[in-house]
């Protein structure tokens, strides 16, 4: 039986490489997977090594999260420094760190979009500047092979500082998704019930478009159509039981 591991190759990609063996005539896959960045010889070793050890090598530029069709983003561990950086001290992080980790995610998204955009900043800010600089010196200098994609379109990313915005975060949203996010918290298309009257395998409830119709139709509704939309449900739901105990009577 061949030895699992996993490398990633190129940037920030999330590979995959599968090990056969053959045990009492059956042939055994296994599946790894590893995010993290790895020297290119390793990436050449795994490609010529013997076909009985590795079955295929690929790679998934997935260093990002999707949540939703329209909307997408980066984990930041402590992305507060970027609108505070006298904060770095309480979170023992830089402004610096929050910045590479920010190219790191958005040249995975450029990856697997197969796009390599041109980039747009805010002359004012600093941190926007030097992410525009982070992401073209990796696309345009260091890796211009990795993300040139022929002929398809370059879209136009452009980069602007939420400090300059100081309207928005005090508004309050009364559409569904916002409601949801500002009272409970949507954290990876989870949100989390921390009431002790909810019961413990309903705490964590998934929020995602793709698996909740009722929330995907009313993603962007105001507060009065989704309670009237709440009201048609269980009303529906009151019908279709009291048919159901005339059934069983």
């Amino acid at each position: 039986m061949s030895p699992c591991s996993s490398v990633s190759c190129g940037n920030l990609a999330t590979s995959r490489i599968t090990y056969t063996s053959q045990t009492w005539s059956a042939k055994c896959i296994y599946r790894t997977w590893q995010k993290q960045m790895q020297p290119k010889s390793r990436c050449s070793k795994c490609r010529s090594s013997k076909p009985t050890g590795i079955h295929c090598l690929q790679e998934f530029y997935g260093d990002f999260v999707a949540l939703d069709v329209h909307h997408f983003m980066v984990p930041v561990p402590c992305n507060e420094v970027l609108i505070n950086p006298r904060a770095a001290a309480a979170f023992g992080a830089s402004e610096f760190e929050a910045v590479d980790r920010l190219v790191q995610g958005l040249s995975a998204l450029f990856l697997a979009l197969r796009r390599r955009p041109v980039i747009r900043y805010q002359r004012t800010s600093d941190a926007a500047k030097r992410l525009a600089e982070g992401l073209y010196t990796l696309t345009y200098k260091q890796q211009p092979g990795v993300f040139d994609f022929g002929s398809r379109s370059s879209p136009v990313v452009l980069l602007l500082d939420r400090t300059d915005d100081p309207l928005t975060p005090l508004l309050t949203q009364w559409t569904y998704q916002a409601m949801i996010h500002e009272l409970i918290g949507i954290r990876d298309n989870r949100a989390v019930l921390t009431s002790s009257k909810v019961a413990e395998q309903y705490r964590e409830v998934v929020v995602d478009p793709a698996s909740d119709d009722f929330y995907k139709r009313h993603l962007y509704s105001n507060y009065g159509e989704v309670g009237l939309s709440v009201k048609e449900l269980v009303d529906k739901f009151s019908t279709a039981s009291a048919q159901h105990k005339q059934v069983d009577r």
